[in-house]
């Protein structure tokens, strides 16, 4: 995985990786919940896949986010 991003993406593209994103978290979501993830995982290898899919979660959430526009200041 790529450790940089360039500066500008288009805003259908951060979507598209938060999406897979948040399915990815929604599957570790649901190992958890049915106990299923002591089938793959050890409970350290899970804890850190599940801290990764947070990670991973909460920054396309905040590089799909809208920029918000500043206004500029008016001179008075």
């Amino acid at each position: 995985m790529a450790q940089s991003l360039p500066g500008q993406m288009p805003a259908a593209t951060t979507h598209k990786w938060r999406e897979l994103a948040l399915q990815r978290h929604a599957h570790f979501l649901e190992l958890y919940q049915t106990g299923r993830w002591k089938l793959y995982y050890s409970e350290h290898d899970f804890l850190i896949r599940m801290r990764e899919a947070v990670h991973l979660l909460e920054s396309w959430d905040t590089l799909s986010a809208p920029a918000v526009e500043e206004k500029p200041a008016s001179n008075a």
